[in-house]
């Protein structure tokens, strides 16, 4: 997966450290080569949310839910009912006329670039300011009408405070100076369906000299913890969730503290807010005491593979906020959109009331000309 805080020109002051770590395989897509071929993909006119129904919503299972919300300032409790996910995504006729917005590439157009295509569709940034807060919780909702294979709708982007260290270590350091991690949901090639959270190792230097690694590690479920490289080194949890298209959610990310260890945690959480159900998605501990969020969060909407970039993808956000360290409830009513790493084809952004959208598709000079970086103030 690709990261919002690499380039990002034109939004913020963020500026990518070089990677030099040895490129190993991204165990995320491991065995993507053995998945269905692209031939058998059902057209873009058949994964709209409608009475037709979802081709790529496989009925999984999915983590434990709870019935009520956690409370905004409270970690939410553990349950133990697993239900199975949804298999079709319910039409809806008061979306958002996307085809209003950027006109559609013809199935022919986006059959032509799935075949043809050596480079991923256009990746689009949201930038959510935060004036600096240092912030224990996270909270996005977040929609995807349109939602082919190898998307990933990614909610949280973060940079975790890990200054704690500098009492014990003379420097402390991630492969990429802004980015500690991210969360989001993803549907992959074979069309299976999952949350994400990641975290990049962290590594602090001795006075002697000598480097320590930390790596966080996977508290809940018990399994599941994967080691990744090729953009960097850490660890994630990918739990199966059956989301579907043209439904709202929401993702929320906890810190907490460890009652074995001490260390801070992250719990990621997701609401159907329809269902009115919250699923307790994974939880890791990070290795390190005292830490919060520090700094903006973004979000992004990514294709991960060329030959499915012509599709077309979609995601709304809305009603997003933090609480800060001190417990104040902090509406983010900012938010930077742009276009990263200047892939080829076609998007727009923006933002209307207390929500912001984008739409892609590799098919290029859809629309023209493309969109500069551009704040937009949401309503709370």
């Amino acid at each position: 997966m690709a990261l919002s805080a690499l380039v990002f020109t034109g939004c913020s002051l963020l500026d990518g450290a070089e990677n030099t770590a040895e490129a190993t395989p991204d165990p995320l897509h491991a065995g993507i080569e053995s998945a269905r071929p692209r031939e058998t993909y059902a057209p873009y006119a058949t994964y709209l949310p409608d009475p037709t129904g979802d081709p790529y919503s496989p009925s999984v299972t999915v983590a434990p839910i709870v019935t009520q919300p956690p409370a905004a300032t409270q970690p939410p409790q553990q349950a133990t009912a697993v239900p199975a996910g949804p298999t079709q995504a319910p039409y809806n006729p008061n979306m958002r006329n996307w085809q209003n917005i950027m006109p559609f590439p013809t199935l022919e157009e986006i059959d032509n670039c799935n075949r043809t295509a050596t480079e991923r569709s256009p990746y689009i940034v949201g930038h959510l300011f935060t004036d600096g807060a240092s912030y224990t919780q996270y909270s996005a909702r977040f929609k995807a009408d349109y939602l082919p294979p190898a998307t990933y709708c990614c909610l949280g982007n973060f940079k975790l405070d890990y200054s704690a260290l500098l009492s014990e270590y003379t420097r402390v350091w991630q492969d990429y100076d802004h980015v500690s991690g991210y969360a989001g949901f993803q549907v992959q090639r074979d069309g299976r369906r999952n949350s994400i959270m990641s975290f990049w190792n962290i590594y602090c230097a001795r006075p002697d000299g000598s480097t320590v690694t930390i790596t966080p590690s996977l508290v809940y479920p018990e399994k599941g913890q994967n080691p990744f490289g090729g953009e960097g080194t850490g660890v994630n949890c990918l739990p199966d969730y059956s989301w579907q298209a043209g439904r709202w959610y929401e993702m929320r990310l906890i810190i907490g503290t460890s009652e074995e260890t001490g260390n801070s945690t992250v719990e990621q959480w997701v609401l159907d807010v329809e269902a009115d159900e919250w699923t307790y998605l994974c939880k890791f501990d990070l290795g390190v005491r005292n830490v919060t969020f520090t700094g903006d969060m973004a979000v992004f909407l990514e294709d991960y593979y060329p030959d499915v970039g012509g599709e077309i993808r979609t995601m709304e956000c809305r009603d997003c906020w933090i609480i800060k360290s001190n417990g104040d409830y902090m509406p983010l009513t900012l938010v930077c959109l742009a276009q990263n790493f200047d892939y080829p084809g076609s998007y727009v952004f923006g933002a209307d009331g207390n929500t912001f959208y984008m739409i892609t598709t590799g098919v290029k000079n859809v629309v023209a000309p493309l969109q500069e970086a551009t704040w937009y103030e949401l309503a709370p």
